[in-house]
């Protein structure tokens, strides 16, 4: 009698320290709970903190729940509290589900997960009026547990077990989700990713666990006992990784809206992700349908932008040369790397640099070009002509007693003198025309597809209607010349230098016999 006592003993303290362990357990989770709680309170405005912050309600609910159904002496007050249960039991994987959706933009998924949604409630609705129709559960039962004395145990109908597997099966969808995410964004940002990634799926094995394994064998442990490990690594991926500091879908915003084009690549020079402004930018020198996941970045940029991989540089810009009506881009490469440091891939990054380019190849005074923009024209001019087989004329203009102007009517009307020039050239040539100033009154004209005679009937024409023509400036009307050297080439090779030298051997003649002339020297 004395040795059954002592077993009574033994065994009542055993089921009371299990009991204590596992209220402690309870209170250790539901304490965890409410300051992740507090952490999504105070992250409201980062996407997917609503849904986080239902997610971690419906756990403290089954959290609860759990505390309360242990504690409990009578099954009408267990039954209830399992029931309660199930509101955290359906809530937490679709509120999970929402989470990942928000967090990463998915949008293509929110169908599905108001269909989960639908799922989850009808289940919820299912349960709490299972005593009407018994399609959720065929029985109910109190089982005496050595360890933790009477539990609940619920039996499911075929029918209730499906939506409980449906249930659970919902972690495989957002652990897939938050995978493929994983690798849009950069590796900061990746540890507290796979930390959530992987208390998810122990959360889904202790399911199994529990369901397969420790149910057989007569151990009903609270599954919010068994997510405790899950729920530690969701704090440490929220707190230690600043999950909740920095969305990663601010990339995703950046990305899209940023006046850059962007095109990832792996390292054989395959496009593995861009964004629109990359499309808008490339256009100009390739088609939309070649901007593509999946195709070669060297049948999109000329060989010498494309052929990344022999550069060990981690860093390069170019200035792509194709000139096109539209403008200039320039290109900067980017080396990706991973987390040894050894490179994956690249990050191209296209920006439009036209306005740059006209503003520095422009006279800001007649809006003409400059001597880097008359150099650019020559040099785009020389590769239509390879193709073409035209040639080109330049005309080296000075307008006469320039400095008599100046002197008389002040710069401004120096300036006027010049604008007005400028007007009167595009007024007189009625075609195809380059026009440029070298520095102060001495400006160059180029034409393309005019050669010999035509080029001086060009000329005098200009010449003539400027001799006839006046600038009003303060009630004065200035009146002025001008005299033009004009030279011509054929030969793809000659160079700017080399005509306008010939144009000012003209221009120099011109002069020589008295202003307002026109001299031709081939």
């Amino acid at each position: 009698m004395i040795s059954l006592g002592i077993a009574i003993i033994l065994s009542e303290g055993k089921r009371y320290f299990m009991a204590l362990v596992q209220n402690m357990l309870l209170i250790t989770s539901l304490l965890l709970l409410i300051i992740l709680a507090y952490a999504a309170v105070s992250k409201a405005r980062i996407p997917g903190t609503t849904a986080l912050f239902v997610l971690i309600i419906s756990t403290i609910i089954w959290t609860l729940g759990s505390f309360m159904e242990t504690n409990s002496h009578t099954f009408q007050w267990m039954l209830f509290w399992r029931n309660i249960q199930q509101i955290g039991v359906f809530m937490t994987p679709i509120s999970t589900l929402y989470f990942c959706i928000s967090y990463t933009m998915s949008r293509k998924l929110l169908p599905f997960g108001r269909i989960a949604a639908v799922i989850q409630l009808f289940s919820l609705f299912l349960i709490f009026t299972d005593q009407h129709h018994h399609l959720m559960r065929s029985s109910i039962d109190i089982v005496k547990d050595s360890a933790y004395g009477n539990t609940l145990v619920v039996h499911s109908t075929l029918f209730g077990s499906m939506l409980v597997a449906f249930n659970f099966s919902l972690p495989l969808v957002y652990i897939t989700l938050l995978f493929i995410f994983i690798k849009k964004i950069t590796p900061e940002l990746r540890r507290p990713i796979w930390l959530i990634m992987i208390s998810i799926l122990l959360s889904f094995l202790v399911t199994l666990l529990k369901s397969t394994v420790l149910e057989g064998m007569g151990i009903y442990l609270p599954m919010s006992v068994l997510y405790l490990p899950s729920i530690i690594l969701f704090s440490i991926a929220l707190f230690r990784g600043q999950f909740l500091a920095l969305s990663p879908i601010a990339r995703n915003k950046i990305f899209d809206v940023v006046d850059q084009g962007i095109l990832v690549l792996n390292q054989n020079g395959t496009i593995t992700d861009f964004n629109k402004r990359a499309i808008e930018l490339l256009s100009i020198i390739t088609s939309e349908q070649d901007i593509r996941i999946g195709a070669k970045i060297s049948t999109i940029l000329p060989e010498e932008y494309a052929s990344l991989k022999n550069d060990e540089n981690a860093t390069a810009a170019w200035e792509l040369n194709k000139y096109t009506s539209e403008g200039y881009l320039s290109l900067t490469r980017h080396t990706l790397e991973d987390y040894k440091g050894r490179p994956v891939g690249y990050v191209l990054v296209l920006t439009d640099i036209t306005f740059l380019k006209e503003r520095a190849e422009t006279d800001p005074l007649t809006g003409v070009h400059n001597r880097e923009g008359l150099n650019h024209a020559y040099f785009r001019l020389q590769e239509r002509q390879k193709e073409e087989k035209f040639s080109i004329s330049a005309f080296l203009i000075d307008l006469d007693r320039f400095k008599y102007i100046n002197d008389t009517y002040g710069h401004f009307g120096g300036d006027c003198v010049l604008e007005d020039f400028v007007k009167t050239v595009s007024n007189v040539i009625n075609r195809e025309y380059h026009f440029g100033r070298l520095g102060g009154d001495e400006f160059v004209i180029l034409l393309p597809g005019v050669i010999g005679t035509e080029a001086l009937v060009v000329a005098q024409k200009l010449k003539d209607f400027i001799a006839n023509h006046f600038v009003l400036y303060l009630e004065h009307e200035i009146h002025y010349t001008v005299s033009i050297g004009v030279s011509d080439s054929i030969s793809t090779s000659c160079s700017l230098q080399h005509l306008l030298c010939s144009a000012d051997s003209a221009l120099y003649a011109a002069k020589k016999k008295g202003r307002n002339l026109v001299e031709y020297l081939p």
